[in-house]
């Protein structure tokens, strides 16, 4: 799980949500969803997914999935889940948790946006935040 933002503040509910955050992404019920989406992944596309900003191979054992919405956390539907780097996954996330104005938007929009950006920056070779495999 990251670190909280200096200075955020941890009421009870919040707090409560990132325990239970933390559990299920440890858990085995996180894994089998990640590989019930790489199957369906492939199957649907007929090709190996690649990470969404730098079309790197995305694979099991090193790639994240990103969740879009955690809405439905613990029953994510395949379209809340997107395939990144653990690289681009870090960059989309060190814009997405220190900017109020990404914070600001629901977490798709911003998502969608900032991959588009990520990706301009990728194919420029302007990469945003140090090396990239």
């Amino acid at each position: 799980m990251r670190p909280l933002r200096p200075l955020a503040r941890v009421d009870a509910r919040r707090a409560a949500y990132r325990r239970r955050y933390a559990t299920y992404m440890t858990s085995p019920a996180w894994w089998r969803r990640r590989e019930r989406w790489y199957r369906d992944q492939t199957l649907l596309t007929g090709q190996t997914p690649r990470c969404a900003i730098c079309e790197h191979e995305w694979t099991l054992a090193a790639g994240d999935l990103h969740h879009t919405s955690y809405d439905n956390l613990g029953h994510e539907h395949h379209t809340d889940l997107v395939p990144m780097c653990r690289t681009c996954h870090e960059q989309l996330h060190q814009i997405l948790d220190t900017s109020k104005h990404w914070r600001r938007l629901d977490r798709a929009t911003a998502t969608t946006q900032l991959i588009t950006i990520l990706r301009r920056h990728h194919t420029s070779g302007d990469h945003p935040e140090g090396d990239h495999p």
